[in-house]
Formats: C-alpha cells, structure tokens, sequence
C-alpha cells in the first residue's frame, strides 16, 4: 500500500478516463510508490533525483512498471483543494502528479491495444493533458488569480540540470508540438465540456505519434 495519501492522483485518473473514454482496469494506486530510496533500488544505476518518474521493466513476456511521485507531492496536494480552488502555488505539484499519472495511463492503454510507445510520445501527451485539464479548472472555478496557463506551461518551464543531451531534445520536441496543438485548441474551441474539443481530444489521444505531429500540422 502506498505510504502517501493518493486521493489526488485518482480523482487525476477519474478525469483523465472520462475524458478520453478509457476503460482501464489498472488503478494508479495499486503502482504507486513514494519512497524515493525505492524508487532509486528499482531503477539501479541510471537513477536521477526527481519528484515523479514512470518505471518500466519490459521483457519478452510482460511489462511491469511503477509510479514514483514524492510524498510530499502527494501531501501537499492532498491538505489543498486544486479541483474546487485551483491556485498558482498548487500548479508545480498538480503538474507533477498529473505527468505521472498522464503516462501511467497512456503507457497502459497503448500496452492494452499492443502498442509500442516512446518516451517523446508520453510527454506530447502528459503536456496537452496538463494544458487542458489546468484550462478546465480554471474556467470551471472562475479562477482570476492564474497568470496565462499557455505561457506559464510553454514558455516558462526550466528544464531539470542535468539532463543528457537525448533527454533534453525529447522534453523540447514534445513542448514544442504540445504548445503549437493547445494554441490550436484555444484559438478554435471553447473550454470543456465543448463536445466539440473533447470529440477531438479523444481522436488525438488514439493517434500514433506521426498522426499525432501530422495532425497538429493540419490545424
């Protein structure tokens, strides 16, 4: 049993299913840890200092994996109220919760239909998801206190120190091309539940990752 409240990261998963239409059977509490130490054991030698990270074991046979996300990610967000009073201190851990439990899901739906999927492909992902859920938050709660949520994501993330020179051109391309689709998506479409938008995400959602950059090229 995970060690840090989650109440949290399932409403996370509730929106997330509802919002695409996923079944999935796999609960994120039932991957989660929040133990760092462990989270450094199960990962070995390649292991950095993060506050969330998807942990994959692939063989032949099967795919394993686990979600790291810090307890104090957890605790904060779970003594705060971002679904009903979203504020700009509770965005960095929202986001970060959000990200894991993003690419927990998307690695399982596309495992569930054989598919492969690459870590450029989650953080397309992971980065539209957080556009549009912080959106509809936001709308939803008439939140007045939020700076511009597209530039805040976009333009104003620093990336960890660090990083190798693979990792940071995956986390660029994904921002890049998830900045260009939520602009698309704010320019054309209401915030949700415009049936519109959310018939469009869950097309985008299904898309493999040359749809998925095809796709926002089109629009």
């Amino acid at each position: 049993m995970p060690a840090a409240p989650v109440t949290t990261l399932c409403g996370l998963q509730e929106y997330l299913a509802n919002l695409y239409e996923l079944d999935l059977a796999c609960r994120v509490e039932d991957f989660l840890i929040s133990d760092e130490q462990l989270a450094r054991r199960l990962e070995g030698e390649t292991y950095r200092h993060t506050t969330e990270k998807l942990l994959i074991r692939e063989t032949p046979e099967e795919l394993a994996c686990s979600l790291y996300v810090d307890a104090g990610v957890l605790a904060r967000l779970d003594a705060g109220t971002p679904f009903t009073e979203l504020n700009l201190a509770q965005l960095e851990d929202l986001w970060t919760a959000l990200e894991g439990v993003s690419h927990f899901m998307y690695l399982a739906w596309n495992a569930r239909h054989d598919r492969g999927v690459r870590g450029v492909e989650l953080e397309l992902q992971a980065e539209v998801d957080k556009y549009v859920l912080t959106a509809h938050l936001a709308a939803a709660q008439g939140s007045t206190g939020l700076p511009d949520i597209h530039a805040l994501l976009f333009e104003h993330t620093l990336l960890q120190p660090g990083l190798s020179g693979e990792l940071v051109q995956r986390y660029l391309d994904a921002s890049r091309s998830a900045a260009v689709y939520c602009r698309s998506l704010s320019r054309r479409y209401s915030v949700l539940p415009d049936s519109g938008l959310v018939r469009e995400l869950r097309r985008f959602y299904r898309l493999d990752h040359p749809a998925k950059l095809r796709f926002i090229d089109q629009h």
